[in-house]
């Protein structure tokens, strides 16, 4: 009986340390903020050169997209006027 006490006493003082351990002083901070290096806009109010490159994959995709769309659509009308 004693030992187990003693067992539990143990598990139970460990399972302490280690939770104490792993929240000490960081508790009430906030989680790290990421710094990515990349900011939409400069100081001057023009956009960053990864963030027009960005813009410009955008923008290139869409015209890719309206394009496909345009050939879809000419060919459901071939293939309906047949």
């Amino acid at each position: 009986m004693g030992r187990l006490i003693a067992l539990l006493l143990g598990v139970a003082a460990l399972a302490f340390a280690a939770k104490y351990a792993l929240t000490s002083g960081s508790a009430n901070l906030a989680p790290p903020q990421v710094e990515t290096g990349i900011k939409p806009v400069q100081e001057n109010g023009e956009h960053t050169r990864p963030r027009q490159q960005l813009d410009n994959v955008r923008e290139r995709t869409h015209e890719l997209e309206k394009d496909d769309q345009k050939r879809v659509d000419d060919a459901l009308k071939n293939t309906e006027a047949q």
